[in-house]
């Protein structure tokens, strides 16, 4: 599998508006894993405040699902995983 960033990306959201009207900054961290972003479907990982955006890999959360020839292939698709 090829791990793109194994480190943590940044996106910040300025002034995002919530629902209720609250104004703020919004940083959010995120990995990528598998295809090259833009090359291939995306896949997005949501998951629990416990958890993580390690998903695939070695130490990933969800290696038995995520990865070379695994349900979510990687050799197919890009993984997006916030965390």
């Amino acid at each position: 599998m090829k791990d793109l960033n194994i480190s943590l990306q940044k996106i910040e959201i300025p002034k995002y508006k919530t629902y209720g009207g609250v104004v703020q900054d919004i940083e959010l961290s995120y990995q990528l894993f598998g295809k090259d972003l833009h090359t291939a479907p995306i896949v997005v990982v949501n998951h629990a405040l416990t958890g993580n955006s390690n998903v695939a890999g070695q130490d990933g959360w969800w290696a038995s699902l995520i990865g070379d020839d695994k349900c979510i292939d990687t050799k197919k698709y890009t993984v997006l995983a916030f965390n």
